[in-house]
């Protein structure tokens, strides 16, 4: 049996690919930095932390942050591919948000375990389950983007309307013939 990703032709229906692309590159960028935002303001309010999961908060925290940081390092890396066309640079993003996914899955598998209350448990499972289908939509999107760039080639778009301008498409010579000629026999 054979089995194929889909193949996106617009994000969220309505933007065109890479736009929609870069448009869920800057909304991670700025989710993370909320994310940054709020790990250093409940580590440096030094208030009663309350532990849900028998590990040391701050250290959890800590964690957070830095692979807040690596994330919006790398988004980054997709931003800039996505701006300039780089085949190359969002490959990098692609694979490292595969990986991403694995390790969320594994994180959360080993938080959960640890953790002592059922409410806590079943919002930690919401959360990640809303994490895991906004990273699978963005994977089957710039896997669409990539398969899109590499069939189209990088440098070349086909603008028709400019064409009949510059006069490489003559109106009596046009590039799809709308009447059917007979073969004789």
């Amino acid at each position: 049996m054979y089995c194929d990703w889909p193949v996106l032709k617009r994000c969220c229906f309505c933007l065109p690919l890479r736009k929609g692309v870069l448009f869920l590159g800057y909304f991670i960028v700025f989710s993370n930095v909320l994310a940054i935002l709020f790990n250093i303001l409940d580590i440096s309010l030094e208030q009663e932390i309350y532990d849900f999961s028998g590990l040391d908060m701050e250290t959890e925290f800590i964690i957070s942050i830095v692979l807040n940081c690596i994330e919006i390092l790398v988004t980054l890396v997709l931003i800039v591919g996505a701006h300039k066309n780089k085949i190359k640079l969002i490959k990098i993003y692609f694979y490292f948000i595969l990986g991403m996914a694995v390790l969320m899955c594994v994180q959360q598998i080993v938080q959960m375990s640890l953790m002592r209350h059922f409410i806590i448990i079943i919002h930690s499972v919401f959360l990640f389950i809303c994490y895991m289908m906004l990273h699978t939509y963005l994977i089957f999107l710039i896997r669409s983007l990539l398969k899109k760039m590499e069939i189209s080639d990088q440098n070349m778009y086909d603008n028709q309307l400019h064409q009949i301008v510059s006069g490489e498409i003559q109106k009596d010579n046009p590039p799809y013939s709308t009447t059917v000629v007979p073969i004789d026999n």
